[in-house]
Order: C-alpha cells, then sequence, then structure tokens
C-alpha cells in the first residue's frame, strides 16, 4: 500500500465545510551524526537544523537556537510556497476549534536543556506542527511552547482561483 505524504490524521470535523487535522512526520536530520557537539556547547550563538517536515510539497526545516551551549528555542522556517498572512476572523475561528480538537501539544512546553542532551533526544524533542486543510485551503501550523505559528499553503493550482 503507498503512503500519503499528507502526514496521519489526526480528525477531521465540518465547519461548516470539512476540515482536516493531519500531523506531518518529522524527519531528522541526517547531519546531526557529523555535529560535534563538544564545539557546539562551547559557541556563543549558532542554529543548527535538526530535521524537518514535509507535507504537500513544502517543507519546513526546524532548527535549534543554541546560546552558550544551551538550547534555548527552537524554530520553525517558512517554504517557498508558504506565505504568513494575516488570518482572517472566519479562518481564526475554524483554527481555534481545530487545536481544541488536537489537544494539548503532545510534548509540553519546551525547556532549554545542553546541547549534548538534545542532540541525543532530537526525535521526541521538536515542534508539533499541523497540516489543517479547510475545503481546499491549507494552514501548516506550527505549535512551539506556548505560541502557535501559522502559513497558509497555496498549491499552484489553488493560485490561480483565488486570484481570480
Amino acid at each position: 500500500m503507498a503512503r500519503s505524504n499528507r502526514g496521519k490524521l489526526v480528525t477531521t470535523f465540518r465547519y461548516p465545510v470539512r476540515v482536516e487535522v493531519r500531523r506531518p512526520e518529522f524527519e531528522r536530520s541526517a547531519s546531526l551524526a557529523y555535529i560535534d557537539v563538544a564545539k557546539l556547547a562551547r559557541a556563543a550563538r549558532a542554529e543548527v537544523e535538526v530535521g524537518h517536515f514535509e507535507v504537500g510539497g513544502c517543507r519546513k526545516a526546524v532548527l535549534a537556537v543554541i546560546r552558550r551551549g544551551i538550547v534555548t528555542a527552537l524554530r520553525v522556517e517558512g517554504c517557498a510556497q508558504c506565505n504568513p498572512v494575516r488570518l482572517t476572523p472566519e479562518i481564526q475561528a475554524v483554527l481555534k476549534v481545530a487545536r481544541r480538537r488536537i489537544g494539548r501539544c503532545r510534548n509540553g512546553s519546551f525547556r532549554p536543556m545542553s546541547v549534548a542532551r538534545f542532540v541525543s533526544q532530537t526525535a521526541e524533542l521538536v515542534a508539533d506542527c499541523y497540516w489543517i486543510c479547510i475545503g481546499r485551503l491549507c494552514v501548516y501550523c506550527c505549535e512551539i511552547g506556548p505560541r502557535w505559528d501559522c502559513w497558509i499553503y497555496i498549491s499552484p493550482g489553488l493560485e490561480a482561483g483565488l486570484l481570480q
């Protein structure tokens, strides 16, 4: 059976259109095996890619922000097809319902830790990202601690319909 590249289905509901919430799989970066942890622990400032989420042709890199040998935060980079936009009140209402249906993030809030500990536990410590499709419009949201960052994914086929 062929695997869907849209991620694992978390929930679906109608509001008034069909809404699907999926969790994309996190792919750990192969370069983490080659990182010199001792040297990175001495760095004053650094950012290291720890992996990425990929759904529907949209690839979001997850970066660890390092200050004085401590991983202080995670940052999710945007992709070329994702546009950070101001969400309308209608879309915000749907996202609020979707967040309630998702529940608490699976990892809790991120806590700063040493570089060595972070590198050994990367697969469990990434941000929670969700792919929320409202009809034909898909919104990519990542929960990083108490904050949600959302981007609208505009596929090339949908872009022509939205701009007319």
